[in-house]
């Protein structure tokens, strides 16, 4: 009886360990599944381009725009979760299937994260932090609140979405992302130089260097309105910190992106409209294609984008001689679209004739209908709405604002699709004598505004009062 204890004993341990060992293969197993599960819902594609349109020259630009773009990925990746590039190096120092496995999901999402299925981890236990990795992890929203009460000099700072918030003993502080991301921009600023270096195409050599500059400086204006006077060119590129998506406590904060493409042949044939390829190396431009299309007679003609005063002159020309034309401008709003184009050099009898109206527009998100929620606002908001919206504002009910909780199902965000909010102000013969007289943007602004249109803002808060989206993503998107 002395013996057979011990042997029960061991018995039974063996056969636990045996249960133990299954149950890890079978979550294995699972684990497994669902990772190759999660990998399939993405489909590989191999993006190409015909290298034959480009120049060595240009080939030259690109490839460096391509090295510039892979370090933005890799400031995002940084940006996205404080451990991501640990994660990673542990997935790359393994060798087996499952390993493999949740590297692959992990590039696609950027994290052990799946975006799919709310930010539920896929390594690990971890919840996605709120605000990702602009702000210390353990940081509430009523922490950073409370210190730009407290300390108003920093508001600023605190809310560009140029740099990340950090703790300094008891302190908050604000890093500039051009301090904060130092090694990697410098980098990325020296393979802008270079491709800007061989870039014939002057506006794309000013876009590109200003930009390297700004990743140095922190100051993204100047690059910006550079990238708005890009033309003629095949190559297009937009690089720099962009979205702030990633920021789901306040979105401030801007995530490092970039795009790059080269211009193809159109794509799509549709049936009834003419279109035609762009090349400026054959001395097709946007002005000589222009001008091959009013020989054709067309009812109806639509403009990329005017940028130049000769594309400028043609379509004026053609919307006097009887045809409808649609084209599109980078301005702030509607009223400085006619500056831009007087800039260019179009003559300002020929604008105040031609003209029927200009259109501003801006897309800002909409409230998770789900989570959405009523509150008394500040009495400093509710005189700005007063304001802003003078005798627009709906006098029959109390101001009431709107705002959406976070969940999972919004991206922590509060928000859930977006909309338009517009601007659209009539060419009227009193606008058209301010033209003439090449009045500034503010007395066209001033006299739209006394014809009867609503501003951007004015669209906004109306939009804000119906409980469509918040005041605080107008004031974001349409800040005057």
């Amino acid at each position: 009886m002395k013996n057979l204890l011990p042997f029960l004993f061991i018995t039974i341990l063996i056969i636990s360990g045996c249960g133990q060992q299954n149950k890890q293969g079978e979550n294995q197993a699972e684990e497994m599944t669902m990772l190759k599960e999660q990998i399939d819902k993405f489909a590989a594609t191999e993006l190409k381009y015909d290298d034959s349109i480009l120049d060595e020259r240009q080939k030259v630009v690109v490839e460096n725009l391509y090295r510039a773009a892979k370090i933005m990925d890799e400031i995002f990746l940084d940006q996205v979760y404080s451990k991501n590039n640990q994660i990673k190096a542990d997935l790359l120092s393994q060798e087996n299937e499952k390993s493999n496995l949740r590297l692959e999901l992990f590039n696609i999402m950027f994290g052990p994260f799946n975006r799919l299925e709310h930010d539920t981890p896929f390594i690990g236990t971890e919840q996605k932090p709120v605000g990702a990795n602009f702000y210390p992890e353990d940081m509430t929203k009523e922490e950073f609140e409370q210190w730009i009460k407290d300390h108003p000099e920093d508001e600023k700072a605190f809310t560009s979405e140029f740099t990340v918030i950090r703790r300094d003993g008891p302190r908050l502080i604000a890093i500039p992302y051009s301090e904060y991301y130092k090694e990697k921009l410098s980098e990325a600023a020296k393979y802008l130089l270079d491709a800007a270096e061989s870039a014939d195409n002057i506006s794309l050599k000013n876009y590109l260097t200003t930009r390297a500059y700004a990743f140095q400086n922190n100051d993204y204006f100047e690059s910006d309105m550079k990238w708005m006077d890009l033309k003629d060119h095949k190559i297009e590129i937009v690089i720099g910190p962009y979205e702030v998506y990633e920021d789901g406590m306040f979105n401030y904060k801007a995530s490092f992106e970039s795009f790059l493409t080269i211009e193809d042949p159109v794509e799509y044939k549709i049936l009834g409209i003419n279109q035609v390829q762009i090349n400026p190396g054959v001395g097709l431009s946007f002005a000589s294609g222009l001008r091959s299309f009013l020989r054709q007679d067309p009812n109806i003609i639509l403009v990329g984008e005017i940028r130049d005063r000769e594309t400028a002159d043609l379509a004026v020309q053609a919307s006097l001689t009887g045809h409808l034309v649609f084209a599109t401008l980078h301005t702030n709003d509607a009223a400085g679209a006619l500056p831009r184009l007087l800039d260019m050099g179009a003559e300002p009898f020929l604008l105040a004739s031609s003209m029927t109206a200009i259109v501003a527009q801006r897309v800002l998100r909409k409230i998770d209908e789900s989570s959405k929620e009523e509150y008394e606002p500040d009495p400093k908001v509710v005189e700005d709405i007063k304001t802003v919206l003078g005798n627009l504002l709906p006098t029959n009910k109390p101001i009431k604002l709107y705002r959406g909780k976070p969940t999972p199902d919004n991206n922590n965000s509060g928000y859930k699709g977006r909309i338009g909010i517009f601007e659209v102000m009539p060419v009227s013969d009193k606008i058209g004598r301010l033209i003439l007289e090449r009045s500034p943007a503010s007395s066209l602004q001033k006299e739209a505004v006394t014809e009867g249109m609503i501003t951007l803002k004015q669209d906004g808060y109306l939009k804000a009062l119906e409980g469509i989206t918040s005041i605080e993503e107008v004031v974001r998107v349409a800040q005057e």
